[in-house]
This record gives structure tokens, C-alpha cells and sequence, in this order.
């Protein structure tokens, strides 16, 4: 399926606080261009504030705006257990109470390419702004990280034999409670940064 807005600015879907916006099940495909998601909310043992791709389904994304969002777990824009390609969007001010304020993924390929992640929260959890768990790879090229804020990994955490790759970016004013402001990388996970700025971190 695909969903075609006449641009983020123009175009939004607002769950009004009623449930997550989109999940793509297995052997599906949703692409999602030129639109606002906001107001996504899952209580309980739910993943994914704005969307929940499953394992096996392939999500694109933009042009777009994934804006306040919440969850009560993992993911509080996108949480990400299939394939996902991220270009030229915002990802902003989305919540978990768990990891992953902006994106959660487990066992999923995450490619993020010309976009910002921003000022998303992990309240109790890590990874305000990405948590890449186990068994994940992620790409992220050309973009920002700013401003996202967790216990454990302000902008990225890496755990459980993830893959992270960051290229030509910058990770700018994130903030860790504890440890890691930009990014926290734990034993047995794989990172790489190349050619990127990483700048007034806490």
C-alpha cells in the first residue's frame, strides 16, 4: 500500500490519542510520502507510537513528519522488528517510557538517510533518540541527531549484537542520565563512524 500526502506540511493523519497510526504485518509493504503522523498513543504492552512494522514487512517513509507520539514501551515514533527506509523526514518529539524514544528496532534493517532525529525522550528506558536491539543493523547517512534524551544513550544505544553504522552526520546536544550522550554502545554490538560530527553531548 501506498499513502501519497500533498506534503508534511499540508497532509496529516492525528490519532487524537486513540491508538497507533499504521502496523504492517508480515510479507506486507506500506510506503507513507508527504505526510504528518501525530497523536499516536499505545498503553500497555504495545510497541510502536506512530507505527509498528513486524518482522517480514518492508516500511518506507518520506518526505514526512512523524511528530508526538507515545508509548508505554518500545518505539515512540516507529518501532522496527521487519525492513525500514527513513528519507528526508523528521522524526520529533515522540516519547517511550521504555527504549527508543524516536525508534526501536529488534532484529529489523533500518536505513536512515537526509533526515533528523529530534528531541525525542526515553523516560525511563535508553536510547532517546534511536535503541538498536538485538540482532538490528542500522545505516544512517547524511543526517542530524539533536537533542534527544535518555538514561543510557542520549542520541543511539546499541546492544544485544547490533550493527550501527553512522556516516557523513552529526550528533549534536543529546543528553544521557547516566552514560553515553551521543552514543552508547554496548559489549558485543558493532559500530562505525565515519566523517561525522559529534557535538556538545552529555
Amino acid at each position: 500500500m501506498t499513502i501519497i500526502g500533498a506534503g508534511a506540511n499540508a497532509t496529516t493523519i492525528d490519532a487524537n490519542s486513540i491508538d497507533r497510526i499504521f502496523e504492517t504485518l508480515r510479507d506486507t509493504e506500506l510506503t507513507i510520502a508527504g505526510v504528518t503522523l501525530t497523536g499516536g498513543s499505545v498503553s500497555g504492552q504495545g510497541n510502536g507510537g506512530a507505527i509498528f512494522n513486524a518482522n517480514g514487512a518492508k516500511l518506507t517513509v518520506l518526505d514526512s513528519i512523524i511528530v508526538n507520539n507515545q508509548v508505554a514501551t518500545s518505539g515512540g515514533g516507529i518501532h522496527a522488528d521487519g525492513e525500514v527506509t527513513i528519507i528526508n523526514t523528521e522524526i520529533s518529539g515522540n516519547t517511550a517510557n521504555g527504549n527508543g524514544g524516536g525508534i526501536y528496532t529488534a532484529g529489523g534493517t533500518v536505513s536512515v538517510s537526509g533526515s533528523t532525529i529530534s528531541g525525542n525522550h526515553s523516560t525511563v528506558g535508553d536510547g532517546g533518540g534511536v535503541q538498536i536491539g538485538v540482532g538490528a543493523t542500522m545505516t544512517v547517512t547524511d543526517s542530524t541527531i539533536t537533542g534527544n534524551v535518555a538514561g543510557r544513550g542520549g542520541g543511539f544505544i546499541s546492544t544485544g549484537n547490533s550493527r550501527l553504522t553512522i556516516n557523513t552526520s552529526t550528533l549534536s546536544g543529546n543528553m544521557a542520565k547516566r552514560s553515553g550522550g551521543a552514543i552508547f554502545n554496548n559489549d558485543g554490538s558493532y559500530l562505525e563512524v565515519h566523517n561525522s560530527h559529534l557535538e556538545l553531548n552529555s
